[in-house]
């Protein structure tokens, strides 16, 4: 309902891909370090960016958190392709927008085209 990404989630899954992975487990280790920091890097420069041009937080640290998860279990170019694709997929419609003016929208989530 929150659409957050914990801390005590992502976390783990990231330290759990690393070590996993110097065993060579899914991918080499060398390959899980750097798919981590790309994956953290990747959303965490779309958010720099987009902070710079609105001054508005476009989403959270767990965002950034997840891909690199991601990266430390199946390395740099699988984090990169599910980056872009979690930068440019379409926002999810506000439920809110049919019935309320959009300045009356409740914000329902951090995606919202409403706001």
């Amino acid at each position: 309902n929150t659409q957050l990404l914990p801390d005590n989630i992502t976390l783990p899954l990231l330290w759990l891909g690393l070590l996993l992975n110097t065993m060579d487990t899914f991918v080499p280790l060398q390959a899980a370090v750097i798919g981590a920091a790309a994956g953290y890097l990747s959303l965490w420069s779309v958010f720099m960016l987009f902070k710079w041009a609105t001054g508005k937080e476009g989403m959270g640290f767990g965002d950034f958190k997840l891909l690199a998860a991601l990266g430390a279990w199946s390395g740099r170019s699988s984090a990169s392709h599910s980056g872009f694709l979690a930068v440019f997929r379409p926002a999810p419609p506000c439920p809110t927008v049919r019935s309320l003016p959009v300045r009356a929208c409740s914000g329902c989530s951090p995606r919202c085209l409403c706001r």
